[in-house]
């Protein structure tokens, strides 16, 4: 379920500014970019962790970027929890 502040991987726009269009699967989580740029955090960083860790199934709830390079700890729905990295040259 997304809810107000999520963030969304997928989305188009419309002519209509106030309508987007959603292309699923949706990837709707909470996002901490911590030090690094928003740019660098989600241009990819985000599809790809969530990937590696095996989404859609199980469901990520949480992504923090911990490090300007791409250290993260991600939690999953059910509250596990887990670390890694997406360094990117």
């Amino acid at each position: 379920m997304l809810r107000d502040g999520d963030f969304v991987d997928g989305a188009c726009v419309t002519p209509e500014p106030d309508v987007m269009w959603l292309s699923p699967p949706f990837l709707a989580l909470r996002l901490d970019c911590g030090p690094m740029a928003v740019p660098d955090c989600t241009s990819g960083r985000i599809t790809q962790v969530a990937s590696a860790n095996g989404w859609p199934e199980p469901e990520i709830a949480e992504v923090h970027f911990m490090t300007a390079n791409g250290q993260y700890r991600l939690v999953f729905k059910d509250g596990s929890e887990t670390t890694g990295s997406s360094s990117q040259p």
